[in-house]
């Protein structure tokens, strides 16, 4: 009885985590239009936003699959290129997104610079106040070096924010990512296929575990105070 009693406690006093799509931008058919430094996710909820860099500098090209997930890059399995680092050190990239019910998001995404001047100091940080006050996040990024339309497997990226409790159950999430370190004018930095995971958390009424605290201590209570079995014998 003790050990289905524990078993129960464990079961409802602990938080059941499960993983969730948050937000996918795959840059599928992206036009390097005026109107593009706005972006629907392309599967889940949240808005890709650009800002600094002027249309001359964004442009289209080819992506890659990895990192992809549904709905997968049917068109022309695009990405984002952006442009001319020594013009556009300081500016960024930031999706927002709700984490209302969520915990613990894990970003993953895949970049590139074309050469030795492309953006090789980029730094993430968060806001949970609507983008007034920012907080950095892990170590700068630095893209792997990959000339033309060549990809490899170090070109994913993660960053992982389980365990930031400002970041749990929060209805507005900010993730900036600003650019830095590039120089000249021709090198340019390439990004695709950014996902946004996290997990549920579900909190048991306190009432509950409480309840089966006072049964579990009463029914050992009451195995103590019983006689042995060998006296009743």
């Amino acid at each position: 009885m003790r050990r289905i009693l524990a078993g129960l406690m464990l079961l409802l006093c602990s938080s059941g985590a499960n993983a969730a799509l948050i937000a996918y931008w795959n840059f599928d058919a992206y036009s390097d239009t005026a109107s593009a430094t706005t972006l629907a996710a392309n599967a889940g909820v949240g808005v890709l936003t650009i800002v600094g860099f002027p249309d001359a500098d964004l442009f289209q090209e080819a992506g890659t699959t990895t990192n992809e997930t549904i709905p997968a890059d049917l068109l022309t399995n695009q990405a984002i290129s952006l442009r001319n680092p020594a013009g556009n050190n300081g500016d960024y990239l930031q999706l927002a997104f709700s984490l209302i019910g969520f915990q613990d998001p894990v970003l993953t995404y895949v970049t590139k610079k074309s050469d030795l001047n492309g953006y090789d100091i980029n730094q993430w940080s968060y806001s949970t106040d609507g983008g007034t006050i920012f907080t950095s996040f892990g170590a700068a990024v630095d893209p792997v070096t990959l000339a033309g339309t060549t990809w490899t497997s170090g070109a994913l990226v993660t960053r992982d924010f389980t365990g930031v409790s400002a970041l749990s159950n929060q209805a507005s999430v900010i993730l900036r990512y600003t650019f830095n370190g590039g120089s000249g004018a021709a090198a340019r930095n390439i990004i695709d296929n950014i996902q946004i995971n996290a997990t549920t958390f579900v909190v048991p009424e306190p009432s509950t575990c409480a309840l089966l605290s006072l049964g579990l201590f009463g029914l050992a209570m009451s195995r103590r105070r019983s006689p042995d079995s060998s006296a009743r014998s």
